[in-house]
């Protein structure tokens, strides 16, 4: 009889332990990551360009309307990069000779100099709602966009340890 009660609270005791984990895994569970910066919807990068620029709320408008019509015009030549990048890397696999790779890769690196000249005018479309007194906020505002769009804004990440994939192999 007391073999069977300890049994019983045993097992009582081990589902509440599995509720438990269960319930935290579900409670501490990370948050989605949110708008990835310069993409649209970020509402935090706006806030704070409009702070870095102090902007007037006409000059808050136009912003914005340059910033949403930057990321669709990004939005076009990266999916069209993609279309072009996947045809690329085929022919290693499958040549054709009707398609020549250097045309290809042609016209991937004329989609990235279009990325450069569009950033390049969204940028001078920003500069020339400024006011003078402004402008001296702008070279910072071109630095720190630059730096979201060629990673260097946050931490590295870690390099491979020994003997994993891209990392050292082991002596």
């Amino acid at each position: 009889m007391k073999q069977l009660q300890l049994f019983k609270y045993a097992t009582i005791g081990l589902l509440l332990l599995n509720i438990g984990v269960i319930l935290f895994f579900f409670l501490t569970q990370p948050k989605p990551p949110g708008p990835m910066p310069g993409k649209p919807g970020n509402h935090a990068m706006d806030h704070r360009v409009v702070n870095l620029l102090n902007l007037n709320d006409e000059q808050v408008a136009v912003f914005r309307d340059l910033a949403r019509a930057h990321s669709q015009e990004m939005r076009k030549i990266n999916e069209a990069q993609r279309q072009a990048l996947e045809p690329y890397f085929a022919n290693l696999v499958h040549t054709d000779p009707e398609v020549s790779a250097d045309e290809q890769l042609e016209n991937i690196l004329q989609l990235e100099r279009r990325k450069i000249e569009v950033t390049y005018q969204h940028f001078e479309e920003v500069k020339a709602i400024l006011e003078p007194s402004q402008l001296s906020h702008y070279d910072r505002f071109v630095d720190e966009s630059l730096k979201m769009i060629l990673g260097r804004g946050g931490k590295n990440p870690p390099p491979p340890r020994r003997g994993e994939r891209g990392g050292l192999r082991g002596k």
